[in-house]
Order: structure tokens, then sequence, then C-alpha cells
């Protein structure tokens, strides 16, 4: 009888043991929970911002590439109506060079030409 009195002492220190390593678990649960919440109340304002930031980045892309066709366009119509010109007459155009990144057209540089 005194056998199993010991066992069930011993028993009853492990549950005692267990329930306190519960009990801490889930308070560390609970403040995980609390720190989750507090960063996600952060993180979400910011991933919003991100992706309107990132529309508005395509659009201003866009209007971007469409500026440079402009800006090519109205130099070759400029070219076109100065070599009409004398040739003795010096005057400024644009020349291009491939560096626009962005939209794969070329990007003008002002040179004197004569």
């Amino acid at each position: 009888m005194r056998r199993f009195h010991l066992k069930i002492a011993e028993l009853s220190a492990v549950i005692r043991k267990l329930e306190d390593r519960n009990a801490l678990l889930s308070e560390e649960r609970n403040e995980l929970l609390k720190r989750l919440r507090e960063t996600e109340s952060q993180f979400l304002p910011l991933l919003y911002k991100n992706k309107r930031l990132s529309r508005k980045n395509e659009e201003l892309s866009l209007v971007l590439c469409r500026l440079e066709n402009k800006v090519r366009f109205v130099t070759q119509e400029n070219e076109e109506m100065a070599s009409l010109k004398d040739e003795n007459t010096k005057y400024n155009a644009w020349t291009w060079a491939k560096t626009s990144p962005i939209c794969g057209y070329y990007t003008a540089e002002m040179t004197s030409i004569g």
C-alpha cells in the first residue's frame, strides 16, 4: 500500500509540473498573439500603401513612355523640317541614345549639328 501512495505522490508531482509548464506556455502564447496583433496593425497599412504606390508607379511609367514616344516623334519631325533648311545653317537637333530602361525606347540629348 505504501508503494502505491509513493507512486501516486510522484505522479501528482509530475502533473503539477506539467500544469505549471502548461500555464507558462499559455501565457507565452497569449503574449505572442498580442504582439502579432500589434505587428499586424502596423504592417497592414504599410502593405496597402505599398500596393497603392506600386500602382501609381506603374501608371507614371506608362505616362513616361508615352511622353518619350511623343518627344521622339516631335524630334523626328524637327529633324525632317531642319533637313529642308540650307545646309550651311547651324541648328540644334536631338540625337538619340538607347538609355531608357523603363520602356525600352531612346532618350534624347541636345547636340549642335552643322
